[in-house]
């Protein structure tokens, strides 16, 4: 059986009077965030991402995915999963107005 280590991040504050050790990076969100009252999901953050880069190289695929780290047919899959899971899967209800 392996033994499993536990990391413990702490900070330290030497001063003249003492050691004051605190929990380290809980930091407060910012004013407003997040944005429309929920956090986004790791989806809509990667879908986010992906797209500043492209605007960010003016579209280029390649440099797009160097910036990414990943290859470009993984960029072109992707787009491809992202862009299904934007558009709706049912399609928008008719209008029955002119139903007698």
């Amino acid at each position: 059986m392996r033994k499993q280590t536990v990391s413990i991040n702490r900070h330290f504050i030497v001063s003249g009077e003492g050691i004051e050790i605190r929990p380290l990076g809980v930091t407060p969100l910012p004013e407003g965030y997040p944005p429309e009252g929920r956090f986004p999901t790791l989806l809509e953050l990667e879908q986010e991402y992906v797209q500043r880069v492209l605007a960010h190289v003016a579209g280029n695929k390649s440099r797009a995915a160097a910036v990414l780290g990943i290859d470009r047919v993984s960029l072109w899959r992707k787009l491809k999963k992202l862009e299904s899971l934007a558009t709706p899967v049912t399609p928008p209800l008719r209008e029955y107005s002119s139903r007698p």
